[in-house]
């Protein structure tokens, strides 16, 4: 792992802390960028002190799975020109999440990116954007997603009738079904979107 935003005055220990806090936001931003990413995690870290008094933090991953992700953005358009986008970057993205003091995010990235995607990890994650804006209705206000999807998603997570044993709650809900069904990969997406816009434009 390398990042800018390792000193290397700190110690292990401190080096090991911030590793932990750079890898949840990348394994955020990795799973945002394509829902079927898996995390990586640390196996160690190591402070190298070379000839000349400098050091450098050293940090070793294992990943879950193989799997490779960017936080740099290149585009390729069909003529064979290629581009890197000067504004709205991940590496934009991945400062502001790095810097943000925001409780309520960093938890919403760690679950994001960290733990296996199911409706109830998904619905954690919501709650928590939620519970950070003040409101499923500031999420409808910036029009970061239309009611009728954030509900859709919502009944998909809750009501055994569309996800059957994936369903957050053991009670078949009674009432007509009024809701389209939602794939997973489909939630997890519209979820990735708004943890998005929370990380580009603020709470």
């Amino acid at each position: 792992m390398t990042s800018a935003t390792f000193d290397p005055t700190w110690s292990h220990t401190k080096v090991w802390e911030h590793a932990q806090k750079v890898l949840i936001v990348a394994n955020a931003l990795a799973r945002i960028a394509d829902g079927r990413f898996e995390p990586v995690t640390l196996s160690g870290s190591a402070i190298l002190v070379h000839d000349d008094g400098r050091q450098d933090a050293v940090v070793k991953l294992q990943a879950a799975a193989p799997a490779v992700a960017s936080l740099g953005m290149v585009v390729t358009r069909v003529d064979g020109r290629v581009e890197t986008p000067a504004e709205d970057t991940p590496q934009d993205r991945f400062a502001t999440a790095i810097g943000s003091n925001n409780r309520q995010l960093h938890e919403a990235l760690e679950t994001f990116g960290s733990r296996e995607q199911t409706w109830a990890s998904l619905y954690v994650v919501f709650e928590l954007i939620c519970d950070g804006l003040g409101g499923q209705h500031e999420i409808e206000k910036r029009a970061w997603a239309p009611k009728l999807e954030l509900d859709r998603f919502k009944k998909n997570a809750n009501d055994r009738r569309l996800t059957g044993s994936w369903a957050r709650h053991g009670k078949t809900e009674a009432g007509p079904l009024i809701h389209q069904k939602m794939e997973l990969p489909e939630a997890t997406a519209l979820i990735g979107s708004l943890l998005r816009h929370w990380i580009d434009e603020g709470p």
